[in-house]
């Protein structure tokens, strides 16, 4: 549902941060946790510092807590009423052909990664033909491509590299990825996805480096490889770094056989593997999406400033969040700041 860290780490972990800010100090994951026990949803932290429902409460259960509060407040809810733009007066039109004419108008879209529950960017069109600014959509949180070697692929795929760190320009991301016939997915990469897909979108190379012994200094594993007393690197590998198939193999696959015999080079490279990302996951594929619109469009209060009365909320704006609850977090607290002042 959302993250236990410090609301001034939280706030770190979206971008821009500077533009969330005032949202999430507004109503933070505290705040949230909150409300989500007044309406029935205690709340668990994780291993991982993530916040669960408790145990054992289903996902459906959540939702109808929070569709039974909005109920309660005397508020309708109408489903299979399908938005396709504005008439001449400025009023809504649905594919009922009924025309509705609102005080306020708050458009929550979403953005273009979840086609089967209806999030498929197709508003997108609408807002531009108006001359509302929308960025093009882009996978977020997503796989990206590596060109395996078929021999690797074929043993290892499916294969998890766990307790691994990877290194994008100065970030550094620990966790655990996934090695898939396609490329990478994992927690470890799709907190840099928003990096990695802002040098590809520019047609510049993403190189990622894995630290498959994070917490292994290099001058230990040079010590640990130098003095081994086995005369098989691989076995040094295994026994002295405690290394798996998976990592041993992927050092063989993508470092020269002079290199792989070399103890100094070997430590250098076990501690920054250079693998080449291809092109991101398709956005079907994707866990959320970039892009939406252009936050230059909206004011501080999230109103569509050529639209007087008319707000976007969530994703459907150009904004990021990694995975671990800051995404629903980040909706959640853009809510309620609207809602408080649209009744100041």
């Amino acid at each position: 549902m959302t993250h236990s860290e410090s609301i001034e780490a939280l706030i770190q972990r979206y971008e821009p941060s500077n533009w969330m800010h005032d949202f999430l100090i507004h109503f933070s994951n505290e705040d949230f946790r909150t409300w989500l026990d007044k309406i029935g949803v205690p709340t668990f932290v994780g291993t991982s510092k993530r916040v669960f429902p408790k145990k054992g409460m289903k996902p459906i259960q959540v939702l109808n807590n929070i569709l039974n509060f909005i109920r309660s407040c005397g508020i309708g809810i109408r489903t299979e009423m399908n938005w396709i733009g504005w008439n001449q007066e400025g009023h809504l039109i649905f594919n009922q052909g009924e025309a509705v004419s609102a005080d306020i108008v708050v458009f929550a879209l979403g953005g273009a990664s979840w086609k089967v529950t209806g999030s498929d960017g197709s508003w997108k069109s609408l807002f531009l033909k108006e001359g509302i600014e929308v960025v093009d959509f882009a996978s977020a949180n997503c796989a990206f491509q590596v060109e395996w070697p078929p021999e690797f692929i074929e043993k290892h795929q499916g294969t998890a590299l766990k307790n691994i760190a990877l290194k994008f320009d100065n970030q550094v991301q620990s966790g655990e990825l996934v090695i898939t016939r396609f490329g990478l997915e994992g927690n470890a990469i799709y907190p840099l996805s928003n990096m990695i897909q802002s040098k590809l979108l520019k047609g510049e190379e993403a190189p990622l480096r894995i630290d498959l012994k994070p917490m292994f200094s290099n001058e230990k594993i040079y010590k640990l490889l130098s003095e081994t007393k086995e005369n098989n690197i691989s076995k040094s590998l295994k026994r002295e770094l405690n290394l798996p198939k998976v990592s041993i193999d992927l050092l063989k696959n993508f470092v020269s056989k002079e290199d792989f015999l070399m103890p100094l080079r070997l430590t250098n490279l076990i501690k920054n593997l250079p693998v080449q990302i291809g092109s991101a996951a398709p956005i079907d594929e994707a866990i959320s999406t970039l892009g939406g619109v252009s936050r230059l469009q909206l004011n501080s209060y999230l109103e569509i400033k050529s639209k007087t009365d008319h707000y976007c909320l969530g994703e459907m704006i150009d904004w990021y969040a990694p995975t671990g609850g800051y995404l629903l977090q980040g909706c959640f607290s853009q809510g309620v700041y609207l809602a408080r002042m649209l009744n100041s």
